[in-house]
């Protein structure tokens, strides 16, 4: 292939710079970008089984690099489906960016073959990705991943995000129906059900482990990290017979939910939000996030990797690590709202709640669980000892709030 090249496609369809309203008018898209590029009509004609060959329009212009230097944005593309070659079978997209310059991409068989969804993929380097995700006849949704190529070199697995990098349609006016937001739900759809079989015997497998078993829709909690098997979240061995139904105020508090659905199936798209509710207080991380940039960079978004799986991350509240706080500030914050009401040898029930987050809102309760939280004398001094060198929880806390 010569120097002609997508600026897009080399970094896997991360979007196009001109903003066009896709109007379905093939006339109006080349008005806005000075040209619609080639002319794949002919491609039209080409009746293959998939019906996938023709001539194509974007949603968002392209930018080509021609020979000469020019950068031109286009919005034409021609696809060509291959079905044989020296003989051989290959089913290939033949992916016509310009009269010299292509990409071969591959159909992923099995999932044509067990769920009747047309998938074609290439690695164009170990982290670039092109994929192009049929959402119904003549349109295909452009997208790419953030992860490096499995081991096997082939398709992104199901359960990996994608990135809609652009719409390509046969009919411009489709481009009215499939914004990148309509995509976007469209491939989550269609990633759930392929994954659909892998995560039903996932969790066949996590219903072998009593605390998954017990524990469904519910936390668990511990004053100790080592009571979970925090390593794995696929293999939560810890025994319940060893989580906290009491704990104390000020000391460690470690918890984990345990999801009947992953979070990609219940939820699609959104992340986690934590919340915790005592005597009528009650604060979440993402509330938080939005009212400071002491929060917003101190209480991070939790899209960590775990929105697939059926068992979190061992979340820790207070935490000691090489002698450095480690706190989730949500948690603290509630404990700063309540600190005039504590009293040495009462106790008080802490509610957490794991949520799905999105768009600014809770989407829905995915675990809940209730523990007790009893203060003591060592409370006391945990939260409210003021000696210079060693300042309780709630005066580093109002120290960090006001620096």
């Amino acid at each position: 292939m010569k120097k002609l090249a997508l600026s897009v496609l080399s970094v896997a369809l991360i979007m196009a710079s001109a903003d066009v309203q896709a109007q379905g008018l093939k006339d109006k898209l080349k008005s806005k970008i000075g040209g619609g590029g080639p002319d794949y009509s002919h491609l039209n004609e080409i009746n293959d089984e998939y019906g996938v060959s023709g001539a194509y329009t974007s949603l968002d212009p392209e930018e080509v690099k021609a020979p000469s230097g020019m950068v031109k944005k286009i919005n034409s593309f021609g696809f060509e489906f291959v079905k044989e070659k020296d003989g051989n079978l290959v089913n290939e997209l033949v992916w016509h960016v310009s009269k010299t310059d292509k990409y071969e991409l591959k159909l992923k068989e099995n999932w044509k073959s067990k769920n009747n969804q047309v998938v074609f993929y290439k690695w164009v380097s170990a982290s670039t990705y092109l994929e192009l995700i049929q959402l119904e006849a003549g349109v295909f949704a452009g997208t790419t991943v953030k992860n490096s190529i499995p081991g096997n070199g082939g398709v992104a697995p199901a359960d990996w995000e994608r990135t809609i990098g652009n719409v390509f349609a046969k009919d411009p006016a489709q481009l009215e129906v499939y914004d990148k937001e309509t995509a976007k739900a469209k491939v989550d759809m269609i990633m759930m059900s392929l994954n659909a079989e892998a995560l039903a015997r996932k969790k066949k497998e996590l219903e072998g482990f009593d605390a998954y078993k017990n524990y469904v829709g519910k936390i668990a909690f511990s004053d100790a990290l080592r009571t979970f098997n925090y390593q794995y979240s696929d293999k939560p061995s810890e025994d319940p017979k060893n989580f906290k139904k009491e704990l104390i105020i000020g000391k460690e508090l470690y918890f984990r939910a345990y999801m009947d659905q992953p979070l990609v199936i219940s939820h699609p798209g959104a992340w986690f939000n934590i919340s915790y509710e005592m005597k009528g207080k009650k604060t979440d991380r993402e509330s938080l996030r939005t009212k400071s940039t002491f929060y917003s960079k101190n209480i991070p978004r939790k899209d960590n990797g775990y929105q697939d799986n059926y068992c979190s991350w061992v979340h820790s509240t207070i935490e000691k690590q090489r002698g450095f706080d480690v706190w989730d500030y949500a948690y603290i914050e509630l404990l700063h709202q309540l600190k005039d009401e504590f009293k040495v040898g009462e106790t008080y029930e802490l509610t957490v709640s794991f949520m799905a987050f999105k768009d600014g809102e809770n989407l829905g309760t995915v675990a809940t669980g209730k523990v007790n939280m009893k203060f003591t004398e060592d409370s006391k001094k945990l939260m409210f000892n003021n000696e210079p060198g060693s300042l309780g929880i709630m005066d580093k806390y109002e120290k960090y709030l006001n620096e």
